[in-house]
């Protein structure tokens, strides 16, 4: 884990902006962001044994909030897979993909590990996290250039915690997040990324059935 500066960014990156190329302060109070020196965007299977999976998805920047020429500074976005890519094991140090698990032992199938659908549907879970003593704009950006403009339908959660957000530049949406002694968690939704739960009265399907649940599919929650 390696504490990141705005130059940490690869050049010609297209989610740097003018005000990164700026010489940035070593990390510290009032903020402080980190990334890893190795990491894989790898959708279905493990990943190095010295490696951490990266969001295939977002890519999130933070900078101090109100600042005349604050810098975004990256801030590393983990992923995290059904099975972590694993497929079904009995025991931890099973080989990947042996499907070792077959039957627990009350005969009954490993499928009640809780994973269903959400293998093949690419249902997935992203997370950042950061140190911060000030106020702050946490920007996200789709890396297949999506816009998150006002068509996305930002969703924050809990909805009990007002925030304020808008649209960047770059396509991005940027969120403040006031410095918190408790710290914050919430959840970051868009309401053109959610996968509907259907169900047949047997099991999940496709098609038809009745919706029984809605969910991201690429899931972000935000550590501040």
């Amino acid at each position: 884990l390696i504490a990141a500066s705005p130059l940490a960014v690869a050049a010609g990156d297209p989610y740097r902006d003018a005000e990164c190329h700026v010489p940035a302060t070593p990390c510290g109070p009032p903020l402080c962001t980190f990334i890893h020196a190795k990491a894989e965007i790898n959708t279905n299977g493990p990943t190095a044994n010295d490696a951490v999976r990266q969001s295939r998805r977002y890519q999130i920047w933070v900078r101090q909030f109100g600042q005349t020429g604050a810098l975004w500074r990256e801030s590393f976005v983990y992923e995290s897979i059904p099975r972590n890519g694993k497929g079904r094991l009995f025991a931890p140090w099973d080989a990947p993909g042996s499907e070792t698990c077959q039957y627990d032992m009350r005969g009954d199938t490993c499928n009640r590990d809780g994973i269903t659908i959400e293998e093949r549907e690419g249902i997935n879970m992203a997370w950042t996290q950061f140190l911060l003593s000030v106020d702050v704009e946490v920007k996200v950006v789709r890396r297949d250039g999506t816009s998150l403009g006002p068509h996305s339908g930002l969703i924050i959660r809990p909805s009990s915690i007002s925030y304020q957000f808008s649209s960047t530049p770059d396509g991005g949406m940027a969120i403040r997040v006031p410095a918190d002694p408790n710290g914050r968690k919430f959840s970051v939704e868009f309401s053109d990324d959610l996968y509907e739960y259907r169900s047949n009265g047997n099991a999940y399907v496709s098609t038809g059935g009745v919706v029984v649940g809605r969910e991201p599919r690429n899931a972000l929650l935000i550590f501040a």
